[in-house]
């Protein structure tokens, strides 16, 4: 008699790496409407004249971070204590350095989108503070919430992107919440994701999740 053949046992990360699971993903879509325009082109330098005129003149503080002080210091700003005074145009010309289309790169590479141009991109919504099924009715999120949000997203064919702030995990300490938010959208989904102004300090933890170094990752004040 043939003795039963036996499955092989594979870890979930090696089930991941392999595909096991894919979703074929809907491309993205490229609009080709004309965009609307709401304001005029006079309209739209006033604005500019006044957002120069409060960025020269009342300024903005950047509390507690010396870094940010030196960044702006170093790209022609007036820095006063935690104050900053950006002249005006500067602003406008450090924006005019942004590519107008770039790619954000997925774990998996047929999951890559480009953002910019005429490419609409569909994400999940983000900073939802309640969170609402039929078992526990409407209440305030938790990590478990977040998790299922971010599988959710993965398993959907139309949802080109992870997007990260699904809702408010009010059941995890704030000083840490990023970088446990951070681990259900490296692990459990092979699509971009977007990451919060304190990703210095969440890459590296992403970095390991992912199986990435971060030395493969470099920081730059320019595009």
């Amino acid at each position: 008699m043939p003795e039963p053949r036996k499955r092989g046992r594979r870890g979930r990360k090696q089930r991941l790496l392999s595909g096991a699971g894919h979703v074929e993903r809907l491309p993205y879509i490229r609009n080709k409407i004309p965009c609307t325009e709401i304001l005029s082109e006079e309209s739209l330098e006033i604005i500019e004249h006044n957002a120069d005129t409060i960025l020269e003149e009342v300024a903005i503080e950047f509390r507690r971070d010396p870094e940010a002080l030196d960044l702006w210091r170093d790209a022609g700003a007036d820095v006063d204590g935690e104050r900053v005074r950006i002249p005006r145009g500067l602003a406008r010309t450090h924006c005019d350095t942004a590519p107008k289309q770039f790619t954000m790169h997925a774990r998996n590479p047929e999951c890559n989108v480009e953002i910019g141009g005429r490419n609409l991109v569909f994400a999940p919504v983000g900073g939802a503070p309640f969170v609402e099924d039929m078992e526990n009715g409407r209440r305030y999120g938790t990590i478990e919430d977040f998790t299922n949000f971010v599988k959710l997203s993965h398993s959907s064919p139309a949802i080109h992107h992870a997007g990260f702030h699904h809702c408010e995990p009010t059941d995890v300490p704030v000083n840490k919440r990023h970088l446990d938010m951070s681990m259900p959208c490296c692990v459990t989904a092979i699509g971009p994701s977007w990451a919060w102004v304190r990703i210095r300090a969440v890459l590296p933890t992403a970095s390991k999740w992912r199986g990435l170094h971060s030395a493969g990752f470099s920081w730059t004040t320019t595009w």
